[in-house]
């Protein structure tokens, strides 16, 4: 894994998560080991906040926090499809679920990660009850959360394990 002054500025949250993928970043939120640094500087890099950053990990998370807005922007035409095929559950739901968590401020006030994230896990997932879970969400118009995501892990890696065994 880079250390925090090496991480650089990547041109979208996908390539993001390749280099996280690849080099392992720990994305868990509770961390009290890294605080998954990595990602927060590169979503901050992502959506053009200049250096210097904050010396405190909880302040570049607050500053994440408080741009909100931008990193939706950002990571909103997020390819769910994609990231299911090439980051194996749990960890492309947690990609999706850092995303939800600096961003849920705005996403309670406008949706807009829900509106267009859901239909996508809809047309992806197999089993008919999680799509009418996730349809649910839509329909009562309350917002996807980290929750939601622990809840269909289960339907992804199932998805996952019949993707990779039609392909080997």
């Amino acid at each position: 894994m880079r250390i925090l002054e090496e991480v650089e500025k990547l041109n979208s949250f996908q390539a993001i998560c390749d280099i996280a993928t690849e080099e392992q970043w720990c994305w868990n939120l509770g961390c009290g080991t890294c605080g998954h640094m990595n990602f927060v500087k590169s979503l901050l890099l992502l959506i053009d906040e200049k250096e210097p950053y904050p010396v405190h990990g909880k302040d570049c998370k607050e500053l994440l926090f408080s741009r909100a807005d931008k990193l939706q922007e950002k990571v909103k035409d997020t390819n769910i499809d994609y990231f299911a095929k090439n980051y194996k559950s749990p960890r492309f739901l947690a990609y999706l679920g850092l995303c939800l968590h600096y961003t849920k401020t705005y996403e309670i006030m406008n949706r807009k990660l829900t509106k267009l994230w859901v239909p996508q896990m809809i047309r992806i997932i197999e089993k008919d009850d999680w799509k009418k879970y996730l349809q649910k969400i839509l329909d009562e118009e309350r917002v996807l959360n980290i929750k939601d995501l622990e809840n269909i892990e289960m339907c992804f890696e199932v998805r996952n394990d019949r993707y990779m065994k039609k392909n080997e």
